[in-house]
């Protein structure tokens, strides 16, 4: 904080000494701008917060190729409908949006990933590791979850 707008904080609220002249001058407008400005940097910084508890931290990822997924890659862009993914490992990998419509993925490890409003419409996820994955939203129609793991998975 600047020294001159630390003087005007320490000043009466609503008036302060002008300079040399000693007159008494209004500085309410000014200690109103700066109420208003800390105000707006602490919602922004409350509303940060909060997305990020709801969210998670922000994690860049490095873009994945949807003809050999990877774990721990972003893999929004992909879609993988009818696609026979038995096993495959994608932990940790953001699949927000991804279309899993009829794919076989028996036995798969999706644990953390990001399956934020992905649709699973007729998929085989049996014998799936889903832990702790986030699946807000996901579309689980006529999904087969039979033996699969779900402890800490969010569906909210």
């Amino acid at each position: 904080m600047g020294r001159k707008l630390r003087a005007a904080l320490a000043q009466a609220p609503f008036r302060r000494k002008h300079g040399a002249t000693g007159r008494a001058t209004r500085c309410a407008p000014r200690m109103v701008a700066v109420s208003v400005v800390v105000a707006i940097a602490v919602y922004a910084a409350g509303q940060a917060a909060a997305a990020e508890e709801r969210e998670g931290p922000r994690v860049r990822l490095p873009k994945g190729d949807c003809a050999a997924p990877k774990p721990k890659t972003d893999l929004r862009h992909c879609d993988f409908s009818g696609r026979n993914l038995a096993g495959i490992d994608l932990h940790g990998a953001n699949l927000t949006g991804v279309k899993f419509d009829n794919a076989k993925m028996p036995g798969c490890d999706l644990i953390g990933a990001r399956l934020r409003m992905a649709s699973f419409k007729w998929a085989d996820l049996s014998g799936c590791f889903l832990e702790y994955a986030d699946l807000k939203s996901a579309d689980l129609f006529h999904t087969n979850l039979a033996n699969t793991m779900l402890r800490g998975a969010d569906f909210r």
